[in-house]
Order: structure tokens, then sequence, then C-alpha cells
């Protein structure tokens, strides 16, 4: 591997995904830590909304799909919350009828991700049984490598 490949290879394509929780802020600030560290480009934050909310045979539409002005607001405080940590991003609210955890993957492989870095709650057992795991869905799932990232416990 020449040195220009070596070079590269330690500044990764960075995708965290986002959905303004304590995990998700932790994820971010690992992913700004990183940043800082490779001198990679722009964190590639994203925002996933699925359209059709679990347990719903129809439901009107015009009550869920976000806004023009409010995808844009959406935008605005992902790319504020990165620099609260000293980082650059993009940000990109995507609103499609999958899974959130398909619709991650698929936005991290189509922005060429190297690397995801995501909050995760830590559930297990029924709690995860119930609510489902996001988190696990794309370990299990992506192309590159995942770091999931835990709040710190408080008290």
């Amino acid at each position: 591997m020449n040195l220009a490949m070596q070079s590269d290879a330690m500044k990764p394509t960075i995708t965290v995904p986002f959905d303004f929780s304590a995990t998700a802020e932790e994820a971010l600030r690992w992913a700004g830590d990183l940043q800082k560290t490779t001198g990679t480009g722009p964190i590639q934050m994203v925002h996933a909304i699925n359209s059709i909310p679990p347990g719903t045979i129809e439901t009107d539409l015009a009550l869920i799909v976000p806004t023009d002005d409010e995808i844009a607001a959406l935008e605005r405080a992902m790319v504020e919350a990165a620099r609260r940590y000293d980082a650059t991003a993009s940000a990109k609210v995507v609103f499609a009828p999958s899974a959130v955890g398909d619709i991650i993957l698929d936005a991290a492989r189509s922005g060429g991700a190297d690397l995801i870095v995501m909050g995760t709650h830590g559930r297990t057992g029924v709690k995860r049984l119930l609510l489902g795991s996001v988190a696990e869905h794309v370990l299990r799932h992506a192309h590159c490598p995942v770091v999931a990232v835990r709040a710190p416990r408080i008290g």
C-alpha cells in the first residue's frame, strides 16, 4: 500500500445516525473526536424517519410527513449539534417507507461510509424484543464497521 492509500485509509468517511437522543449526542461527540484526530471530511449525519409507523393500517400521511421547512430545521439543528463538538457535518433527513435501520444502512452505503458511529441504549432481553434494536440491526447488516456508543449513566 502506498503512502497516499494509507493516508486515505486513516481518514474514514463517517456516518452518524442522529435522533436527537442522549445516546446519539454521545455518538456524535465520539465521531467528532475521531474527525479531529484523523482530519477526515465532514461527518455525514442522517435522521431517519419511517413513513409507515408500526401498527398502522391507514394513516393520513399529511399528519406525519415533515414539511420542507421542518426538514430544513432538523438539518440545521443536526449541523449545530456537530458544531457543539467542534465537528463539521453535513445533514440529511431521510423519509422512507422502510425500517429505520434499513434507512440508515442505505444512507451510509450511498454516502460511501467507511464507518458508522451510532448510539445505543443497550437494551437486553424482553425490552429489546419488544422495542427492537436499530443499533443491532445496523451492526448485523452494515457493509462497513460500526461503533456503538452508549450514553454515560447518570447517577
